[in-house]
């Protein structure tokens, strides 16, 4: 149980930062 919701978090964690990379890149070329 643990370890699933440890590797549930991580893979939510790299989505949101993904998701930001994305942003800041389409903002930095618009």
């Amino acid at each position: 149980m643990k370890v699933s919701r440890l590797k549930v978090s991580r893979s939510k964690e790299n989505l949101l930062k993904e998701n930001l990379l994305k942003e800041n890149r389409s903002k930095a070329n618009p």
